[in-house]
Formats: C-alpha cells, structure tokens, sequence
C-alpha cells in the first residue's frame, strides 16, 4: 500500500486525528481530512510543499518532522491549534462531538500506515450492539464481560455489558436483560 492508493486514502479519511506524511525529505506526501479541519489548512495548498518551505512563509508555526530529520529521532512538539482549527466537526452521521487534535509523527510511510490501520481497528470497536434476555443470570454485571457462545454466527463473542437488569416477576419468573457491546 502506498499514499495514493484508494484504500489508504481511506483508510487515512476514517480517522479523527489529523495525519500529515512527509517523505525523508520533508516535502508533503499526504494529508487526511481530519488534519484539514482540525488546522483549516488544504491539503492540495500543502501536497508537494517543503516543511521548511512552509515553516518560513508561516503556514506552519513549527514541525515535528524537521526536527525528527534534524535530530534522527523520534520528537514532540506541543502548541497550541491555530486559530483556524475546529474543535468539533461532525461525524458521518451527523452527531456532532468534540474532537482533540492529536499530531503523532512517524519516521516511516510504514510504521504510519500501521498506525492508522490499528486507530480504524480501535474507532470500529464498540460499533457492534446486543440486547439479550435469558432467564435469570446474577452473575451477569454492568462493565462486566459476557461470553456468548452457540447463538448465531454474529452473536458469538465476548461482549462488555453496558447495562444489566435482573427482574423478578409477581409469579415467580425471573430474568435477566443485559444491553452489550463489542469490546474496547
């Protein structure tokens, strides 16, 4: 996989931190989506442009991977959002929620690629729901984990419970209804 391929691009799109890649050189390979709202900043105004070449004119205060060429290893920079940022944006879905500008810097296109495959894999846990009632079962608990197994295919899992009810009825049956999710 390489920066301009479909699939990277949106593998790239689906997460809500800001991803900015450079080549060895410092020049602009690829931006997300995220990091153009989070900054205001267009990735085809920056795409072929030198971090240094930006630096100077401003449009960047500063750069982590200028320095990670400089000093050959890993660095943080800390600041603040630039004016332009957004806070929040909407998701795809139209919840609009807060979003925090997260900058990590990877030395590599791989090690960059691993990155954002591993944040899709943790933005899509917890998308999976479950409600299920069974008879009577105290040991299921909120925040507890709950081992399905010998339903159906998509059923068949561990799954974190977000809520649970145990009820008792007037004539003597009781169950348990639990609400659960894949988990984190």
């Amino acid at each position: 996989m390489n920066v301009n391929d479909a699939s990277f691009e949106e593998l790239l799109n689906a997460l809500h931190d800001g991803v900015y890649i450079t080549d060895g050189d410092g020049k602009t390979l690829k931006v997300n989506q995220a990091y153009e709202r989070q900054t205001g900043l267009s990735g085809a105004d920056l795409i072929g442009r030198s971090m240094r070449e930006l630096v100077k004119e401003g449009v960047l205060s500063q750069s982590a991977t200028l320095r990670v060429l400089h000093e050959g290893r890993p660095v943080s920079v800390y600041g603040e959002a630039p004016d332009n940022a957004s806070e929040a944006s909407e998701d795809a879905d139209s919840q609009a929620g807060p979003r925090y500008i997260i900058r990590k810097t990877h030395t590599d296109q791989k090690s960059a690629q691993e990155a954002a495959a591993a944040q899709l894999k943790k933005l899509q846990r917890g998308k999976s729901t479950m409600s299920i009632t069974r008879p009577l079962t105290p040991e299921i608990v909120a925040e507890g984990r709950l081992d399905v197994r010998n339903h159906r295919t998509s059923a068949n899992r561990l799954w974190q419970v977000e809520s649970v009810s145990h009820v008792i009825g007037s004539g003597g049956v009781a169950s348990s209804s639990a609400e659960c999710v894949t988990p984190a």
